[in-house]
């Protein structure tokens, strides 16, 4: 009498284990081939969160630049409800010249519905050959020596293939998962790898600034909460109290950086006053070795109301302050703690300002980002390339002709996002995205620190802090 029962039960078990890929999914894969078919996998069942969780997987184990794999990401992206990030993926491809089917596909559907895609969308139709470009020729069509492409305009206007695999003339069809790659292209720059390197319990900071110290290993956390700076020791792992309000006066921290040169530690503070107490806007100078105060500079009421967003330094001699409320930039002396004429910024919501080397300084805005040049003052918008966003950006330091930075999405997210600018500094090219979504409590907490970019995340109110670093080179 139990065989049947133990029959039954063996049946039951083959069809649940038939369907415990669709209620619970296996998470791993070995190799990048592996994670692209479970995606492709995913996108056919429509789990389209579990699509973009094995395409990043799969970006970040297969070939280095790989365009086919960037777009398996914008696709995901797209059909996840990612559909800003898709954009910023098609203009990467676009900016290193791969024509996608993106203005035709219904995976990109969300995408074409953003308001920035009827911008977008002319600049990737051209990404891959301007027929204004190639040599005119009479008669049949020519193919040039260096690329094996057909110099003809009207040979492209018709639809002629190419004789290089994988290319195709505008117009022609294009495999739904296969980019197109331009003469001489065949990669663009991977998303930047990673790793959390510290994790603190520390439920009760507020945190609201970041520095590293190479020399050292150490980190320099600003806890508004209790206005105080803290440190760590990237090795020990130990949290320690390095100066407090009640030695170096601060009001509530908005932000700090570390002068490598000088040895020092810049913080500014502000508070927004009371009927007893004046509001005040200070520029805090702190020894870093030891957390000794050795100055605090309160702007000079002379130069009407005020609150300090940002801090900085160049490589020249002069610290500099962003006001967000005067929307100017200061710039400070270090040795007597003078205020001199100030630069102005005609844009309203200033968030935060990045030196690069001593000539310029771009101000991240409600609007976008501008440069502004510190010897004469003339300021420009930084315009960018189609499906690079320049608005909400919290936080930004400049790294080698790039700025790195924490930047606010429309649905309240944060990214990490890496912008390349050409040589003029004026125009972004591209934008990297390092990390995305990313749950930050205050986007103000990161830091550049030799060739890594750090910033500072918390999984839950409440929980531990993670400061996680990126490999810029």
């Amino acid at each position: 009498m139990l065989l049947p029962h133990v029959t039954l039960h063996l049946m039951l078990a083959v069809c649940l284990s038939i369907q415990a890929p669709a209620s619970s999914p296996q998470t791993e894969c070995q190799d990048w081939q592996e994670c692209r078919q479970q995606a492709l996998d995913a996108a056919a069942r429509h789990e389209y969160e579990r699509f973009h969780d094995l395409a990043w997987r799969t970006v970040q184990k297969g070939p280095p630049r790989s365009p086919e794999l960037m777009f398996l990401l914008a696709r995901a992206q797209s059909l996840s409800g990612r559909p800003h990030d898709a954009l910023v993926m098609l203009g990467r491809l676009a900016a290193a010249g791969f024509m996608t089917t993106a203005a035709t596909s219904p995976d990109f559907e969300r995408v074409r519905s953003l308001p920035e895609w009827a911008e977008a969308r002319s600049q990737l139709a051209l990404a891959w050959v301007r027929i204004d470009q190639l040599p005119m020729a009479s008669g049949r069509p020519r193919r040039s020596r260096s690329t094996g492409l057909p110099s003809s305009p009207s040979a492209y206007r018709a639809g002629v293939s190419t004789t290089r695999p994988g290319l195709v003339a505008p117009g022609a069809p294009v495999a739904p998962d296969a980019p197109v790659a331009p003469p001489g292209a065949s990669s663009i720059p991977p998303p930047l790898s990673v790793e959390e390197v510290l994790r603190l319990p520390s439920g009760s900071m507020k945190p609201a600034g970041l520095a590293h110290d190479g020399v050292s290993g150490r980190y320099v956390l600003a806890d508004s909460a209790h206005r105080k700076l803290v440190i760590v020791d990237e090795r020990a792992h130990h949290l320690v109290d390095l100066v407090d309000a009640t030695s170096a006066g601060f009001n509530d921290i908005t932000a700090l950086v570390i002068d490598a040169r000088r040895g020092d530690l810049w913080v500014v503070s502000g508070s927004d006053g009371d009927a007893e107490h004046p509001a005040a806007s200070v520029l805090h100078r702190v020894q870093l070795i030891s957390g000794r105060p050795l100055a605090s500079w309160p702007l000079p009421k002379s130069f009407g109301p005020a609150r300090f967003a940002d801090v900085n330094v160049g490589d020249g001699d002069t610290v500099f302050v962003l006001d967000e409320v005067g929307r100017r930039i200061f710039p400070v002396s270090p040795r007597t703690g003078r205020f001199g004429t100030p630069l102005r910024v005609p844009f309203e919501g200033l968030t935060s300002l990045a030196i690069a080397g001593n000539r310029d300084a771009y101000v991240a805005h409600a609007a976008g980002i501008a440069r502004v040049s510190l010897t004469g003052g003339a300021t420009v918008a930084v315009r960018s390339a189609p499906g690079v966003e320049l608005k909400g950006f919290e936080r930004v330091r400049w790294d080698s002709g790039r700025l790195v930075g924490i930047q606010t999405r429309p649905d309240g997210s944060h990214a990490a996002v890496r912008l390349r600018l050409t040589a003029p500094g004026t125009r972004v090219i591209a934008a990297d995205i390092i990390e995305t979504p990313t749950p930050i409590d205050d986007p103000t907490t990161v830091a550049i620190s030799g060739d890594s970019f750090y910033f500072v995340t918390r999984e839950a109110p409440g929980g531990d802090l993670a400061i996680h670093r990126a490999r810029l080179q």
